[in-house]
């Protein structure tokens, strides 16, 4: 494989791909244990949903896709994934896997990518940085056509060093932290960065003016967390009057609760990872203070669920970036493969995780043998955009996405429906949320 080349490109678009469509519904079995490198699921990759492949749906089509098969043997390709299936993260990181799994089984049902067959190495990065940064480094040793971290900007930042080292693209399915890809040319962010201009939007609507905000102390956070108090909220005239930052181990959020309620805060908009949100939840619902709206990232994951019970979390709102409901070509496909993969809860970490390897299996279909060599396969990534069950995906010159965007949801009984935006919203914002 080539390695190495480092020559940022220019953010033009060459390539416009439908994923799904005509694809033949696939059988699953049941789930293959994590650490095989498996399996396979057909077809495509890009598939995703896509109908992919095996038929592919497109593919074919394809753009073409310049897959020169008829005149090379195709060749398996190989990617190694780190996933956070222990430890402080492992909430939303075992999502991940049932996707993974379904299209390497999608795939490799169907034929292969154009003949291409394609094996998943799943490797428990434990939550810890250290790990990550080890298992990217064997992955690279293993000599990966492909990288993918498959949660936090964390984990993401401990694995890029060795995949940059090697010249080895590198995704995160999910996590946002613009400011990592600039010192990391291989390194591609598929879940756009995070916005809360959906949020603002109903924080107005609920009459909310004055804002209490807090997140997880780390870039991500700093980075989305500024922008909301420093440019989303004055846009929509709202007061933040208090904001606050905690650690990721952060159990006791009294202390926060106290001084957003001294300072007069109807809502609550709050950036950090599942347990966190437990917690603050918790120590919301054991204070005097009853804020008329809360929007947490990472309220939406079933631990969140199982650990508060619906009475407490009914009507806190969830920014997403995908919905079980969204009409998108191949998401019905998706939904079926997962669950017939897993009994997990069908949440949006398992679309990102989809969507990701959807882009790296169109990239197969358009380069063929090619996509092993990084920094062809890297220049692809950046000038291509491929459709995906979360919309148009497409990485600017720093490898961050800029497709799609995202939308929020509320919890209302035991459904997230989507309230925001006004386009696309399923239900009308239910609001003020009720205390137990």
């Amino acid at each position: 494989m080539t390695r190495h080349s480092h020559s940022k490109g220019t953010d033009r678009r060459t390539i416009l791909r439908t994923i799904g469509g005509t694809g033949v519904a696939i059988g699953l079995a049941g789930c293959t244990g994590i650490n095989e490198g498996n399996d396979g699921d057909g077809g495509d990759g890009g598939d995703g949903g896509d109908g992919g492949d095996g038929g592919n749906g497109g593919n074919g089509g394809n753009g073409g896709d310049g897959t020169d098969t008829t005149e090379q043997e195709p060749e398996e390709f190989n990617i190694g994934v780190s996933v956070p299936l222990s430890g402080r993260f492992s909430g939303a990181g075992s999502l991940f896997v049932p996707s993974y799994r379904a299209w390497e089984k999608k795939v490799n049902d169907a034929g292969g990518i154009n003949g291409h067959m394609v094996n998943f190495q799943i490797e428990d990065n434990e939550s810890d940085e250290a790990r990550a940064n080890r298992l990217a480094s064997r992955f690279v040793s293993d000599e990966k056509d492909f990288i993918i971290s498959a949660y936090s900007s964390p984990m993401m930042r401990a694995a890029a060093p060795p995949a940059e080292d090697a010249g080895i693209p590198i995704i995160n399915s999910s996590g946002v932290n613009f400011e990592m890809h600039g010192s990391f040319d291989y390194a591609f962010q598929f879940q756009p960065t995070l916005a809360r201009n959906t949020t603002a939007s109903l924080l107005n609507q609920a009459g909310v003016t004055d804002v209490a905000t807090w997140g997880v102390d780390l870039d991500w956070t700093s980075q989305s967390k500024g922008n909301f108090v420093n440019e989303v909220a004055p846009d929509h005239d709202l007061n933040i009057v208090y904001n606050d930052t905690h650690s990721n181990d952060q159990q006791d959020f009294s202390s926060f609760v106290l001084r957003a309620e001294e300072q007069g805060a109807d809502a609550l908009v709050s950036f950090n990872y599942p347990n966190s949100v437990i917690a603050q939840m918790r120590a919301i619902n054991n204070s005097s203070w009853e804020p008329t709206l809360v929007s947490s990232v990472t309220a939406g994951v079933q631990d969140v669920q199982d650990a508060l019970g619906q009475e407490l979390l009914d009507w806190t709102c969830v920014p997403v970036v995908w919905n079980a409901n969204v009409e998108l070509e191949g998401n019905d496909e998706f939904k079926r493969l997962y669950q017939e993969q897993s009994d997990l809860n069908l949440a949006e970490h398992a679309a990102m995780g989809w969507g990701s390897v959807q882009v790296f299996g169109e990239a197969i279909r358009s380069l063929g043998n090619d996509a092993k060599d990084g920094d062809t396969l890297r220049q692809w990534l950046l000038d291509s955009s491929v459709q995906t069950i979360l919309g148009t995906s497409e990485f600017n010159d720093r490898g961050i996405q800029q497709g799609y965007d995202w939308k929020e949801t509320q919890w209302q009984g035991n459904e997230k429906p989507l309230v925001a935006p006004e386009d696309v919203k399923e239900t009308d914002l239910q609001y003020p949320k009720p205390w137990p």
